[in-house]
């Protein structure tokens, strides 16, 4: 398949990677350090065998003029959009154009109701999000080391996979089995709402506690202290996704889904921890802060959420973010 990617982090340049190497052709749109990095550098993944393979099949997407002069059969089938979810509202005004050209456009990120965003923009594109536990970091700009293994779904938001006509889910089916091959099992999930807020309730009981201790996943699990106030932290979350009448799943327990994840990706630092090493913008708005606003709204009493929102607003401050 044709694919574009905006934003080559660490998550997104894992995939991107991993698709690359089963022999899809990969567009990138990156900051200028990326495209200056890469256009000096090979692209490499450190895989979870700890193998590292040189990437094919992998280039800079053509200049923002020219890419519009593309003709129909050479667009990307698929965008992908992996930059912070801060930047996804920036990102769909710089590229509008650009996406307006493209029928599917995938979110892999974190955060509540990034889908709406995009929506607003690109109301007649097919939008779907990437859900994955998967676990990535950088070591360089185009050097990606896979940390851990976690599940994958393809969470199909807008219009919903069942409305979709038979040539249109095609595309998503195809990109399903690629994404199989590339070593990412997966599903086209048929309760997106719900998955999202499971990989959000990770998100939210692990990524700040994380980084304001520095801990990888597996440091955070050797803490009684800290597992706890995970265990609380994502119990919140769950009251205010109730009180939102979110369909949640009565069989599924979503705070050892996280513990699970903690495990299975033990050596990784979450992206939260990864942002604030680099002293960069987080996702913590999109988490739990969406959290306690919610809160306030509902009259639901969300501390943990809001202190750790405070302390990870108080680091972006410190760095001259905000």
């Amino acid at each position: 398949m044709r694919i574009l990617l905006i934003g080559p982090g660490s998550i997104g340049g894992l995939f991107a990677g991993k698709l690359a190497l089963t022999g899809n052709r990969i567009l990138i749109y990156a900051h200028q350090d990326f495209s200056q990095f890469f256009k000096k550098n090979i692209f490499l993944i450190t895989d979870i065998d700890k193998k590292d393979y040189v990437v094919p099949n992998l280039q800079l997407a053509p200049s923002y003029a020219e890419f519009l002069k593309l003709k129909p059969y050479e667009l990307p089938e698929i965008c992908l959009i992996s930059v912070k979810s801060s930047d996804l509202e920036k990102i769909c005004i710089e590229y509008k154009e650009i996406l307006e050209k493209i029928n599917y456009l995938g979110l892999i990120q974190n955060g509540i109701e990034n889908e709406e965003i995009l929506r607003n923009y690109f109301p007649n594109s097919v939008i779907f999000r990437i859900i994955t536990s998967h676990g990535a970091m950088k070591e360089t700009q185009t050097h990606i080391i896979h940390t851990g293994i976690g599940k994958t779904s393809i969470c199909q938001i807008y219009p919903l996979f069942e409305e979709l006509p038979s040539d249109k889910k095609r595309i998503l089916i195809e990109f399903s089995e690629n994404l199989q091959k590339s070593g990412f099992k997966n599903e086209i999930n048929k309760d997106p709402i719900e998955s999202i807020w499971r990989k959000a309730f990770t998100n939210i009981g692990i990524n700040a506690i994380g980084a304001i201790t520095r801990l990888t996943n597996g440091e955070l699990l050797k803490s009684e202290f800290l597992s706890d106030l995970i265990r609380k932290t994502i119990n919140e979350a769950i009251l205010i996704a109730k009180a939102l009448n979110i369909q949640l799943d009565p069989s599924f327990d979503y705070v050892e889904n996280a513990f699970e994840i903690l495990k299975n990706t033990a050596t990784n630092k979450n992206s939260m921890l990864q942002d604030v090493l680099r002293e960069k913008r987080t996702e913590i708005e999109f988490l739990n802060c969406k959290i306690t606003n919610y809160g306030k709204k509902l009259n639901v009493q969300t501390p943990l959420n809001q202190i750790l929102s405070e302390l990870i607003l108080g680091l972006e401050k410190s760095f001259g973010i905000l």
